[in-house]
């Protein structure tokens, strides 16, 4: 068997290439990582942002009766959000009807890309204190734990991120009765949503002025638009 002898001058250039591909590998390097990065992280990112917003419950997201069509919360959310929405919610709806509005969303919107904001118990709380004595908590008991059990029974069945929507302080003087009992509903909606991590679209604080109702109690089309550029996605 023949043996080789490397020279000095191959030597060197043995090396030199070494080096120079040494040189390179911090470059391979950061180039295999960034694209790792781009692919399991930004993209991961990009695929759980949210996709779709659904409303359900009352009146204060269905206001398409107190508005011309093309300025009702419904029709401006299709028109400037660049994301799916979806309103399941009805006039004059109730706590009892919630979960039969969800039950007609579109399964491929059952996912973790889907907030789903909720605003229900204003009608019941009217409904009950029409006639009867706002001092009387009993009426407000009723309806708050029937409100919280429906909560809870549709967060199990649902893989949405659910958002609770307190309710408004209204400003005409015929329903001045109701503010206090709309101010322990508020509270107990905080601690609740607290207790079981929901987050709270606090329509409280968006809508407050005259001009953002109608008919004394519903959006207006200057509460509609704001309503829908406070949605988050």
């Amino acid at each position: 068997m023949r043996n080789y002898r490397i020279s000095k001058k191959e030597s060197h250039s043995i090396i030199y290439i070494m080096i120079h591909k040494l040189y390179y590998l911090p470059i391979l390097v950061a180039i295999i990582l960034y694209f790792y990065f781009y692919n399991v992280i930004f993209t991961e990112g990009m695929m759980s942002s949210i996709s779709s917003i659904v409303l359900l419950g009352d009146s204060i997201f269905q206001n398409n009766n107190y508005v011309p069509k093309d300025k009702s919360i419904e029709y401006l959310l299709k028109e400037n959000l660049p994301i799916q929405s979806l309103v399941l919610a009805q006039d004059n709806a109730t706590i009892n009807l919630l979960y039969q509005q969800y039950k007609t969303m579109p399964i491929s919107m059952n996912s973790k890309h889907t907030n789903l904001y909720i605003s229900i118990g204003g009608n019941d709380l009217l409904n009950a204190y029409t006639n009867n004595d706002t001092s009387n908590m009993d009426l407000f008991d009723i309806i708050w734990n029937l409100y919280k059990i429906t909560i809870l029974n549709l967060n199990r069945k649902t893989q949405c991120n659910v958002i609770l929507t307190d309710i408004y302080y209204i400003t005409d003087s015929t329903y001045t009765k109701y503010i206090p009992i709309i101010k322990k509903w508020n509270n107990n909606l905080y601690q609740f949503a607290n207790k079981h991590n929901f987050n709270v679209f606090k329509i409280s604080k968006i809508l407050t002025k005259p001009q953002d109702f109608t008919n004394g109690i519903e959006p207006s089309v200057i509460g509609g638009t704001k309503i829908v550029n406070s949605f988050t996605y």
